[in-house]
């Protein structure tokens, strides 16, 4: 394969990079290995790095999933029983500031109109 070739399939499938021309094309066959090695070295690393960032990716994504399949399930409880929205304690604070029916009686009617 000649030099235009590689590059040309270099610059058309890879990512552009700083590949040593010069270098590489006056090389002995000992430096060409070694250079493929150190090569194969860092592509190996970087291949670890994708691989953790994937894998960290994954676990804030899930995460995320899992803390949305627990706010549509409140959501869908809250939805069946309206007068659970403003008598329903959220880390003790009233989840919404709208008065109570007037069915309700008692110490939480009274707090939950004081509010």
């Amino acid at each position: 394969m000649t030099l235009p070739r590689i590059k040309l399939l270099v610059s058309r499938f890879c990512i552009p990079t700083k590949i040593p021309w010069k270098y590489l094309r006056g090389a002995s066959i000992i430096s060409l290995e070694s250079y493929e090695l150190v090569s194969l070295a860092r592509a190996e690393k970087a291949r670890k790095k994708i691989i953790d960032l994937l894998s960290e990716w994954m676990e804030e994504m899930t995460a995320a999933a899992v803390a949305r399949e627990f706010i549509e399930e409140a959501r869908l409880r809250i939805d069946s029983n309206p007068a659970q929205k403003c008598f329903e304690f959220v880390e003790g604070a009233w989840p919404c500031r709208a008065k109570p029916d007037r069915h309700v009686e008692g110490a939480a009617y009274r707090r939950a109109a004081a509010d």
